[in-house]
């Protein structure tokens, strides 16, 4: 395990003074509802589910002492609670792309009230891209993984239940699929427009989407609009992002960019840097400085085929390489801010290189892992060689997460897919497994697994 001590006072010292208090302050201002109604304090954190809808009310969930326990974790700068991404990127000091530092802006409401929710409701989209899977694309669970349609747990009595809460927000950010393929995000907005039209809302949206009502409605609000692009190359974009075409969605780059001009908010581009992908890092970001505009990375951690952490050693020192010889223009703020994000991408990628260097050696010492047997053998010896953990617990944690794993892999068998849920279980760094599987029981360590790694059938 990294210690994040030093990395978390680097990070503090480009915080407002009181924001330091506490490593992260989603959970006392925000709320997520996720797909099926699994509830997290944000968008990043899948594992630590505070409530769920329609199990529990809106309110209900606000007041869990699940949201209160990870509060009192972070204001610890404990990351246990599902919160190792942003732990992650502490880490690489990459704090350009840490989810974390947008929730320091946020005010706290004395109400009782968050001043924050986002929505990912839906998973209707229209393109199938690689890095990503069916949980977050109708299109690729309809037509990839041949999966029927995940039934939505939203209804108009959620929409209700939210009129209590739309009069304190200051800030909502809707994701997809595609959010403006999204039926009920349409009436939520309505809503919004009626009770609290002043809420700022982010959407981040593939661009393939721009209808009269869309107009009517983001005329009505202030939104900020992220695009997500993953490729400026027209055939590359095609590859990437399915059923998009980079020439259709270039004009929608533009109309946004022009609107978010005329109501002075703020409008970004996503890039995802992966193995398909990042020789373009250089030119994207030019792309985003023409645009005056800043670039987000996003951290591609799934599938390994797009992953660079899935790598050699070799072949990320090459991409480091490579990637260090751009020269990129500093000459604005939004410049010199791109330029900044594009260099805490590089320093990822070389804590990845280090990552690459430590798994090869394990893997010259004790061979390839072939098997789940073999698997677990290394599990044993990560957790006593890299945990200050007594003997007992670390036979503790071994079992909870042998347990868990044979669980997932008997309800795999039972599709057929025996062979390959194990293949990818395998795979899986046990940095991940021994962050995760602990803090969940083992039904909501199926539905991720089912999410995020190999798609089975409800």
């Amino acid at each position: 395990m990294h210690n994040t001590g030093d990395q978390l006072l680097k990070y503090n010292d480009k915080r407002v003074p009181e924001a330091r208090t506490m490593a992260c302050w989603a959970p006392i201002k925000s709320l997520y509802f996720g797909f099926r109604g699994n509830t997290s304090v944000c968008c990043f954190n899948k594992i630590h589910v505070v409530g769920k809808y329609p199990d529990l009310t809106i309110r209900e969930i606000w007041d869990s002492a699940k949201r209160k326990d990870i509060t009192q974790r972070l204001a610890q700068n404990d990351f246990s609670l599902g919160c190792m991404g942003c732990e992650e990127l502490i880490q690489a000091e990459n704090f350009k792309a840490l989810p974390a530092k947008n929730f320091d802006v946020l005010p706290i409401l004395r109400t009782g009230y968050p001043s924050k929710m986002d929505f990912e409701l839906s998973n209707e989209c229209n393109l199938e891209c690689l890095m990503c899977r069916g949980e977050f694309s109708s299109a690729i669970r309809r037509n990839r993984e041949k999966l029927p349609p995940i039934k939505s747990a939203y209804d108009s009595d959620f929409v209700d239940q939210l009129e209590e809460f739309i009069p304190y927000l200051e800030n909502s950010h809707f994701l997809g699929g595609e959010p403006f393929l999204v039926p009920i995000y349409l009436d939520i907005w309505e809503r919004m427009v009626a009770i609290n039209p002043k809420i700022r809302i982010s959407i981040q949206t593939n661009g393939t989407i721009l209808t009269d009502r869309i107009k009517r409605i983001i005329n009505s609000m202030n939104f900020d609009i992220a695009v997500s692009i993953d490729s400026i190359i027209e055939e590359n974009y095609r590859i990437i992002r399915k059923n998009g075409e980079w020439k259709k969605v270039l004009p929608n780059i533009h109309f946004f960019r022009e609107y978010c001009r005329e109501k002075d908010t703020h409008f970004h581009i996503s890039f995802c840097p992966m193995i398909q992908n990042w020789k373009e890092l250089p030119d994207v970001v030019k792309f985003a400085n023409e645009l005056d505009c800043n670039i987000f990375f996003n951290t591609v951690f799934h599938p390994k085929s797009c992953s660079i952490s899935s790598l050699s050693s070799k072949e990320i020192f090459e991409i480091v390489a490579f990637l260090s010889e751009a020269n990129l223009s500093s000459s604005t703020s939004i410049q010199e801010e791109n330029r900044q994000s594009y260099l805490q991408v590089v320093n990822h990628f070389k804590l990845w290189e280090k990552e690459a260097l430590e798994r090869e050696k394990m893997i010259a010492q004790t061979g390839d892992i072939a098997d789940l047997e073999s698997y677990l053998l290394g599990l044993k010896r990560y957790l006593s060689e890299n945990n200050d953990l007594k003997a007992e617990d670390q036979s503790s944690i071994y079992e909870d997460i042998e347990s868990k794993l044979n669980y997932i892999i008997d309800v795999a068998a039972e599709n057929n897919l025996h062979e390959t849920a194990t293949g990818h279980i395998i795979e899986m760094e046990y940095k991940t497994i021994v962050q995760s599987l602990p803090q969940m029981d083992r039904e909501h360590a199926l539905y991720l697994f089912k999410s995020f790694v190999t798609p089975l059938p409800d």
